[in-house]
């Protein structure tokens, strides 16, 4: 018996390194100016879940759909500004032969 299409879903621990800036880098004078950005970076762990869909379309071929969720928590950049949370959002199309 052939299946034709497959739900799948899919979860697991991720660890990501970022970097964070913001702000301007010229005074009105167009001289650097340090105190109006900063910026961070580092590593963090977190947590990914997703899921996609799967059909066979032909006797070796399937195309598929995937989306992924991760999250890294939040990161303070500054002791003034708030927190910035570090996630993403993937979505993946694919083509598959299956030798």
């Amino acid at each position: 018996m052939l299946i034709k299409s497959r739900l799948n879903n899919k979860g697991g621990a991720a660890a990501t390194h970022y970097k964070l800036s913001y702000g301007d880098t010229f005074d009105f004078d167009g001289v650097p100016d340090p105190d109006s950005s900063a910026s961070r970076s580092g590593g963090r762990f977190g947590y990914t879940i997703g899921g996609g869909v799967e059909w066979a379309f032909a006797d070796k071929w399937t195309t598929k759909l995937e989306y992924q969720y991760f999250d890294f928590g939040k990161v303070r950049l500054t002791d003034i500004e708030g927190n910035d949370k570090i996630d993403a959002h993937t979505i993946k199309i694919g083509l598959n032969y299956k030798f």
